[in-house]
């Protein structure tokens, strides 16, 4: 990019030999205009912004000095190189005063002067970097803002292992709650969820409260409302004034379904507040703004005991007796005394709960239950998410299992040589010794004890095979703390001895 020069100077000979010389000695000049007094230098300043002018001092009608002042006024970011006869103090103190840095005097130097021009154009582009790493730095903190806002509200509505803890992403942010309320917005189909819309329901609702926004999760937007100072308005009032102003003010709210929690209280309710919000989200009908209520009464004791049992065979990975314990609540919700309100409050909690072990956690779709209005249509609702839920479990834990063992598997390959007993690689894995056996055989086709002898003598065959170590510090480097056991292990495993087989691969006669 040229930098635009203004040439201010009366004499047209001085004028012309200035143009000339900004044209033939430098390629990112521009020469957008000639001033031949201080007035039309400020007009021509005031059209075309000129980067660099240069400026004589001694002008017809207005001075250098006053041009200059006008100039800076509307074009405050013009460099200015005096060229003057006035070598007087009082000049050159006053153009300094007004921040010019370069002043050469009549006659100059040509060196000199390109030098000063080159100096100018230098000190510009400098500051043009600056500022330039200045936006680049406000655009990356910007952006660092967002993503470090949905993580901690993805840590919130998805509360499993993140690289920060909420309270480093919380600080990271420098935001303390006083009180915070989850809001979920549902968007139907007909309003897809892009981007667009995305940041524009975003910075809405963020003028008009304080809130942090999460990433969208397919037509869900989970919003974390927060104050971080006590208001005499409590915070789900304030929420639904911004909400009735939403739908005051756009379209697209009337469309909307919008889900708020129960008080959240503190950090550590808010994953299971945003779930509320969800299930109040689902219950809401569009363009209204539906506030989570617990179940009144108390339920059955059968329904509770069958819930978790339910609850604790999914947090032990026993999904054959989840699913005897499903089939157990369904019996318990049939009974006459249990209502409709407490079928679905069971409902949600277990889907709740049991979407939970999944990573991540789905906000899931719980307005089913809430569309269903006898027991049987939630029971059997219930049914087919949380058998929806276990298949999605038993694929996750499959999965961890496998790839558990091949960490584990890996690790034994560098750490043969060390004592471990198979409780201790049992706990070492959170398994059972019996559970981990069996997991373990099926993974490597080995039991533990055979797969570590194995990875032994077969290290050891590499030290006799390529050293001259005694059998001793071999069998030490292996695990074998006692040399008569090596052997013993070795021959029972290869048919030699350790001695012989060291012969055997050196060709020399056995002995």
């Amino acid at each position: 990019m040229k930098h635009k020069v203004l040439i201010v100077e009366d004499e047209p000979l001085e004028r012309e030999a200035l143009k000339q010389l900004f044209q033939t000695e430098w390629k990112t000049m521009e020469v957008i205009g000639e001033a031949s007094s201080g007035r039309q230098a400020v007009e021509l300043a005031d059209l075309y912004h000129p980067d660099i002018i240069t400026m004589d001092m001694q002008l017809p009608g207005m001075n250098g000095l006053d041009t200059m002042k006008a100039i800076m006024e509307q074009e405050p970011g013009s460099s200015f190189v005096v060229i003057s006869a006035y070598d007087t103090f009082t000049y050159v103190k006053q153009a300094m005063t007004l921040g010019v840095q370069d002043y050469l005097l009549k006659p100059y130097d040509i060196t000199e002067l390109i030098e000063t021009i080159d100096t100018v154009a230098e000190r510009r582009q400098k500051k043009q970097r600056e500022r330039m790493e200045q936006m680049q730095l406000k655009d990356q903190a910007g952006q660092m803002q967002v993503l470090v806002e949905k993580e901690l509200v993805d840590a919130l509505v998805h509360p499993h292992t993140h690289d920060f803890s909420k309270t480093q992403l919380q600080e990271m942010l420098g935001i303390q709650f006083t009180d915070a309320l989850p809001v979920v917005m549902t968007f139907p189909p007909e309003l897809p969820m892009d981007a667009v819309l995305y940041q524009q329901v975003k910075q809405l609702v963020k003028q008009k409260l304080p809130c942090l926004a999460g990433a969208a999760s397919g037509q869900q937007l989970p919003l974390l409302c927060y104050e971080e100072e006590r208001s005499s308005t409590p915070l789900r009032i304030r929420v639904s004034a911004v909400w009735k102003q939403l739908l005051r003010e756009t379209e697209w709210a009337r469309a909307v379904s919008f889900g708020a929690s129960a008080p959240a209280g503190g950090m550590d309710r808010l994953p299971a507040a945003f779930q509320e919000a969800a299930a109040a989200s689902a219950q809401a009908d569009r363009g209204v703004l539906h506030f989570y209520k617990p179940a009144s009464g108390r339920a059955d004791d059968a329904l509770e005991q069958a819930g978790e049992a339910f609850l604790q065979a999914v947090r032990h990975a026993d999904f054959a007796g989840a699913e005897a314990s499903m089939a157990q609540w369904k019996t318990a919700l049939q009974k006459d005394h249990v209502t409709p309100e407490q079928a679905r409050a069971q409902a949600v909690e277990l889907s709740v709960m049991t979407g939970r072990r999944l990573q991540p956690v789905p906000l899931q779709p719980l307005g089913m239950f809430f569309q269903a209005a006898e027991k049987e249509a939630v029971a059997a609702q219930a049914e087919k998410q949380l058998t929806f839920l276990l298949t999605q479990l038993k694929e996750q834990y499959e999965q961890q299992k496998e790839g558990t063992m091949k960490r584990f598997l890996h690790y034994l390959e560098t750490h043969f040589d060390e004592e471990m007993t198979l409780e201790e690689a049992a706990a070492s894995v959170h398994m059972s010794p019996a559970y981990f056996s069996r997991q373990f055989k099926e993974a490597s086709g080995r039991t533990f004890v055979d797969y570590i002898t194995q990875l032994r003598v077969d290290s050891a065959k590499e030290y006799l095979r390529t050293t001259n170590r005694s059998l001793k510090e071999i069998g030490s480097d292996v695990g074998y703390k006692d040399p008569n056991y090596f052997s013993r292990v070795f021959r029972k495993t290869t048919g030699l001895s350790p001695s012989q087989y060291r012969q055997r691969q050196n060709g020399e006669p056995e002995t």
